[in-house]
């Protein structure tokens, strides 16, 4: 059994997934791609996916396993988490690969294809699954392959931003200093603001 995905806006996710999502986003970033794909087990389970201009964000839901399956779960001593997320900031990508997995018992994964996106630090990542090699793969690695490049150009050009902390306190010693306007002031106060 395959898996189902269906690019959508954060509005439009499962209600278990979007408050995950939202938390990861500020108001000044630009939405790339969001998409929610769920595997047809009983019960589903639900994953989300947003990938932004400047965070990478996975979600998942698993309903709880009623009857006999949760019983085994008790048994056997699995937990399963019921929910979770995942963000790796884009400044923080490091390298991207790409698996292919095959389940034993002749069980086939529905999601057998996955991108995994690694952060710098070791316990960063997120991998994105998928049941082919379709155009939609194609699309997702094409924009994680491209933002992975753009944050290795800006960091070997030094492009790498000062926190906003001490962008405010550069601004305030040039309005003091008279060198811009307080129109000019407060403009760039809000932008810098805005990106906390």
């Amino acid at each position: 059994m395959k898996t189902s995905i269906r690019e959508c806006s954060i509005r439009e996710l499962h209600p278990r997934l979007r408050p995950q999502l939202e938390q990861y986003l500020s108001a000044n970033e630009e939405v790339l791609l969001c998409y929610e794909q769920v595997e047809p087990y009983k019960p589903n389970r639900y994953y989300a996916y947003l990938i932004t201009n400047h965070r990478l964000a996975s979600a998942f839901f698993l309903p709880k396993p009623g009857g006999m399956q949760n019983l085994f779960n008790r048994v056997a001593g699995i937990v399963q988490p019921e929910e979770g997320a995942r963000m790796v900031p884009v400044t923080e990508l490091a390298s991207i690969s790409e698996k292919e997995s095959v389940w034993a018992s002749g069980i086939s994964d529905p999601r057998p294809y996955s991108i995994m996106v690694s952060g710098k630090a070791a316990s960063t990542g997120i991998g994105f699954g998928f049941s082919y090699k379709d155009e939609f793969y194609n699309r997702v690695r094409a924009l994680l392959v491209s933002l992975l490049d753009d944050a290795n150009t800006n960091v070997n050009q030094g492009e790498v931003k000062p926190p906003v902390s001490e962008r405010l306190r550069d601004l305030t010693r040039l309005h003091s200093e008279g060198l811009i306007t307080d129109v000019e002031f407060a403009e760039k106060r809000k932008s810098l603001l805005d990106e906390l």
